[in-house]
């Protein structure tokens, strides 16, 4: 049993330790004149936080427990909110992010997510100063380890050193830094790592890290593929995208399915445009879309059939995986949207960095395929998508993340696996000759899986608005 260190103000011995001190120094000498500094989870950090206050930075810190914001507020001034780390949304950027002793209670995926956030949260060439106890155990993660926590016990994952760095890198936080302490705790010598990791890109969303050289090619849009996916889909992405695009007026939808978009857009503003190069999934619009004010073009993202500068702005969900030329579709989409329009701007929407669907695909399934072993890689898709913006005016980009996520609420594991399988294999890879193959591989994946969320699957979302710097 593990016990999660609470309202310790000094769990790791750092006020004896001479090469913890060191270390801790060195990482609040390093940051600018006051700098702003979060610390994820408040009691264990509370020496570290001390340092930081003592050179003037401005501390902020969140926490489950109010016993630990209550104790550091006793002993340092700054701007602490009691929140869960998982579903914590800053509005404010910061020079360094602290994480204690405080990760052991969430599972690999949230760990997973949270350094994604973390990196996010952080200024291009912050610092995340991380301080676990590694497993020594063969394997990456170990499951369900007993761990006190805040008076109960609850499941907790253990990573090993490697997993760490790996997950950070993930990330874009690279490894500058590390000290192995040990910590004379009772009876018992208590082993700890404190690791300094350096945010190294720009945008973590385009992550997972690194990136592949090229696009993989397209993967094959199966209405019957589809279909199974989009019952389970509880998705918010819709809603989000219409509140970015609210003051647009004439706005093309390149890819746009069943109509659902270009048809909520029409009600608003009288008039919508739809592309959607799938017969199958044109047939379905077409029907839905009636006499509703969509027009409904023949093309595809190569080559959209509308003059320069047509639209004030263009979108396209979940469509870049699906297309013969990134690039050239990219470019077509930047050459209909007139970038001298009042809230010009375009909205890319594909798969987050910690998106579990994709991760499933493309660890279990991809390597099995007979027809394209290579991985769905969504951060290069916005990568590409990034560069080519940027290269044509419309830098002023920000990424926004949404959650998703399919139900499985099927009692029986065995079954609940099967279900999920047929449905994660089938998306992109239900005609692959190795398809059954697929979804053997990913049986023991989705069990382990659902030991952490029983019922669901992330489909997490990252939405990309790109806009000229200078705009009307």
């Amino acid at each position: 049993m593990t016990r999660y260190p609470e309202n310790n103000s000094n769990s790791l011995g750092v006020l004896q330790n001479p090469e913890a001190n060191k270390f801790f120094d060195s990482v609040v000498q390093g940051l600018p004149p006051q700098s702003r500094v979060l610390s994820v989870g408040c009691g264990a950090s509370l020496p570290l936080l001390s340092k930081h206050s003592s050179a003037h930075h401005e501390i902020h810190g969140i926490d489950r427990s109010q016993e630990s914001i209550d104790l550091v507020k006793s002993q340092i001034s700054g701007h602490f909110k009691l929140a869960n780390e998982t579903e914590y949304v800053p509005q404010l950027t910061f020079n360094a992010i602290l994480a204690i002793l405080s990760l052991s209670h969430l599972s690999r995926a949230q760990i997973s997510s949270l350094f994604y956030k973390i990196s996010d949260w952080l200024h291009p060439g912050g610092s995340m100063i991380l301080a676990t106890s590694p497993s020594d155990h063969a394997n990456h993660c170990v499951h369900s380890h007993s761990l006190q926590l805040n008076g109960g016990m609850t499941r907790s994952t253990l990573l090993n050193r490697k997993e760490w760095v790996t997950l950070c890198g993930k990330a874009g936080l690279t490894l500058e830094s590390e000290v192995p302490i040990s910590v004379n705790s009772g009876d018992a010598h208590k082993h700890h790592t404190l690791m300094h990791f350096r945010k190294t890109v720009q945008y973590s969303m385009l992550g997972p890290y690194p990136l592949p050289e090229s696009y993989r090619g397209p993967i094959p849009l199966s209405e019957a593929a589809w279909e199974p996916f989009a019952k389970r889909l509880v998705r918010d992405e819709f809603d989000f995208v219409l509140k970015v695009l609210e003051n647009n007026q004439k706005v093309l939808d390149v890819g746009s399915g069943y109509g659902k978009l270009p048809m909520e857009l029409a009600a608003r503003t009288g008039k919508a445009y739809s592309i959607e190069p799938n017969a199958d999934r044109n047939s379905i619009q077409a029907t839905n879309a009636r006499n509703c004010g969509v027009e409904i073009a023949q093309g595809s993202a190569e080559n959209i059939p509308y003059p320069d500068s047509h639209f004030d702005a263009v979108v396209a969900m979940w469509v870049m995986q699906y297309v013969e030329d990134l690039g050239k579709s990219l470019h077509e989409i930047v050459r209909v949207t007139d970038r001298n329009a009042k809230n010009s701007r375009i909205v890319i929407v594909q798969g987050a960095p910690e998106n579990e669907i994709v991760e499933l695909q493309n660890t279990a399934c991809a390597p099995v395929s007979a027809s394209n072993p290579l991985p769905n890689h969504q951060g290069y898709l916005l990568h590409k998508a990034v560069q080519v913006f940027t290269e044509c005016g419309f830098d002023d980009i920000t990424f926004h993340r949404v959650d998703a996520y399919c139900e499985f609420l099927e009692e029986d594991i065995s079954v609940r696996c099967e279900k999920a399988a047929d449905v994660v294999a089938g998306l992109w890879c239900l005609n692959d000759e190795r398809y059954e193959e697929m979804k053997q591989a990913l049986i023991p994946r989705l069990r382990s899986h659902f030991e952490d969320r029983p019922h669901a699957i992330g489909d997490q979302v990252a939405v990309l608005v790109a806009k000229p710097r200078v705009s009307n």
